[in-house]
């Protein structure tokens, strides 16, 4: 297991320190979300390796195509392999069967060009329950798409056990985001929510169970409340106590 940091931060400079700490700190890898592709060039990664892009393809299913073909040319450039699209939430029209359907042809492409595809799970979205992520773990091709488990939203969605929902999507799961959220549904830095005790369960599985890929602090917390330093670096330090080395 490696662990890899990705933000929400879209200034230049605050994402410049907040790679920097995150390189002290000794995270080993950095996953860019679609909003920060246009701050990369000159962005100085030190010992962090690619991690991966996040991409928000909208809720336009037709469009993700072309997304998609413009999210790997940047993730060419820049050494990346995995594309870790997050569903759309309010995305209708289509269900788990079709959705499914147009993943693994997209995948199927893809790994063609030497990608990894994964679909994040979302709050609001039609891959929100356990019940939805298991129909769509059954109807995707784990060598065209894997999941991304992420543990807030899977919350949010209903997911109490967090370490028993890896379990049962464990032979598709390719990306794990973890991320913690008050009482309200706010996002704030691990170990400050309520997930604070159900996120070491669930690293202990993913140690049983032999995942190899990246376990990325999901930051989504409010600057103007949290410092870099909280954001970046004490994250790590919770990850560290539940056993990520």
């Amino acid at each position: 297991m490696r662990s890899a940091l990705t933000c929400s931060v879209t200034d230049a400079q605050a994402l410049q320190r907040a790679v920097d700490l995150a390189d002290e700190a000794g995270y080993a890898g950095l996953q860019l979300k679609q909003p920060q592709f246009a701050l990369a060039d000159g962005l100085r990664l030190g010992k962090l390796s690619p991690a991966g892009v996040v991409v928000y393809p909208g809720a336009d299913y037709s469009m993700w195509d072309a997304t998609i073909a413009g999210v790997t040319a940047f993730a060419e450039r820049t050494g990346n392999r995995h594309v870790c699209l997050v569903f759309p939430a309010g995305a209708e029209g289509e269900g788990v069967d079709a959705v499914a359907l147009r993943l693994n042809e997209l995948g199927a492409r893809l790994r063609e060009d030497s990608f990894e595809l994964s679909v994040h799970n979302h709050r609001n979205s039609i891959i929100e329950s356990l019940d939805q992520l298991l129909r769509l773990r059954d109807r995707l091709d784990p060598g065209a798409c894997g999941i991304t488990f992420d543990t807030a939203h899977a919350y949010l969605g209903g997911i109490g056990d967090l370490a028993a929902a890896y379990r049962s999507l464990s032979s598709h799961v390719t990306n794990v985001h973890v991320k913690d959220l008050d009482a309200s549904g706010r996002f704030v830095p691990l170990g400050r929510g309520v997930l604070g005790a159900a996120i070491p369960p669930l690293i202990r599985a993913l140690g049983v169970t032999g995942y190899e890929g990246w376990i990325v602090v999901d930051d989504e917390s409010d600057l103007s409340e949290f410092s870099l330093d909280q954001i970046v670096v004490e994250q790590l330090r919770y990850l560290e106590r539940a056993g990520v080395r």
